[in-house]
Order: structure tokens, then C-alpha cells, then sequence
């Protein structure tokens, strides 16, 4: 009986050991993270505003984006679009899983 405890104790032993060296590989090669610009207008943790996006809204969900110049093309998972500032429901044009829109004004690019 005591061997049978002995193997299980070391087997533990070896997957916790495992374990913990999994952590320290995985985590090798993350440098620390880089910090950002303060955003232009500094709002205490406890605010909740209701500030316009200057962007196209979308009935579903984008998985990725890509900028060229100030052109962003978003493709996801949706089926209607509405120009930045417009009610759900409102202007909507049908845009079958991507979308481009202007970066600096968040109006969409119908061409």
C-alpha cells in the first residue's frame, strides 16, 4: 500500500512540476505591455456618458479590420449597416458582412 501512495505522490508531483513549467514557457516571451496616450478628455472611473461613435453601426459582429489610409474595411458577421449617429432601424443599407467607413469621419463608403 505505502508503494502505491508513493507512485501517486510522485506522479503529482511531476504533473504539478509539468504544470508549473508550462506557466513559465508560456509566459516567456511576453514583454510588458506598452503604455498608451491619455485619451483627450479625462473622465472620472465612476462616469458613464452617452458620447456619439463616429462610426458605422451593425447588426451583428465584426471579427476583423483592416485600415488603408483612412478607409476601414470591417467583415464579420451582419447583415445591415447604419451611418454614425443614426437609431437602430434607421438608414440602414444592406452590408452582407463587410463594410468600409471613413476613419476620421465614421461615414460609410457606399462604393
Amino acid at each position: 500500500m505505502s508503494n502505491h501512495f508513493s507512485v501517486q505522490r510522485t506522479s503529482a508531483s511531476v504533473v504539478a512540476f509539468l504544470l508549473l513549467m508550462l506557466g513559465l514557457v508560456s509566459t516567456a516571451g511576453v514583454g510588458t505591455a506598452a503604455a498608451v496616450d491619455a485619451p483627450t478628455l479625462q473622465r472620472s472611473a465612476g462616469t458613464v456618458t452617452a458620447d456619439a461613435l463616429p462610426t458605422v453601426q451593425i447588426n451583428g459582429v465584426v471579427w476583423d479590420q483592416a485600415v488603408v489610409g483612412n478607409t476601414v474595411y470591417a467583415g464579420g458577421q451582419f447583415t445591415r449597416a447604419r451611418p454614425a449617429g443614426s437609431a437602430a432601424g434607421v438608414n440602414e443599407t444592406v452590408r452582407n458582412n463587410l463594410v468600409a467607413y471613413d476613419i476620421t469621419t465614421g461615414a460609410m463608403i457606399s462604393s
